[in-house]
């Protein structure tokens, strides 16, 4: 069965189980956008999965394409230097490689082609974290109605 059907945001927290797990991330969570994962209180490093909308594919007979657009935010902070920031990039570029090859090409659930790492934001960073912002697009094939 095609869980997209039912649930258009299903894989939220299978990216969520996913990424649990990955080696040096402290926690994984969900949240409703870049805004709410920065005012929070986080054990860091964290990783935050944010749907991120859609992006329409092609459409035919009997189907549409829609790709569905997934947010994965890498959280650090460091002591380490941050008027050059070099603490916070020497730990997200340990982590952000496992992120990516976690999930690039896994898919999540039936009905759903694998993900792809697409162009993402640039990262943001703050007097006390770093937001480094990878965008995943997860292919969903949904039949149309014709009535």
């Amino acid at each position: 069965m095609n869980p997209f059907l039912e649930d258009w945001l299903a894989a939220g927290p299978l990216l969520i189980q996913r990424l649990q797990g990955v080696a040096g991330v402290a926690s994984v969570a969900g949240g409703r956008d870049l805004v709410d994962v920065q005012e929070q209180a986080q054990a860091v490093p964290a990783v935050y999965v944010l749907y991120g909308g859609d992006r329409i594919g092609s459409s035919g007979g009997d189907c549409q394409q829609v790709f569905q657009r997934w947010l994965v935010v890498l959280t650090v902070r460091s002591v380490a230097d941050l008027q050059s920031g070099s603490g916070l990039h020497a730990e997200a570029g340990q982590l952000l490689p496992r992120l990516i090859r976690r999930l690039s090409g896994w898919k999540p659930a039936r009905g759903a082609q694998a993900l792809q790492q697409v162009t993402g934001p640039a990262p943001i960073l703050t007097d006390d974290f770093a937001y480094f912002p990878l965008l995943f697009e997860l292919g969903v094939f949904l039949p149309t109605d014709p009535d």
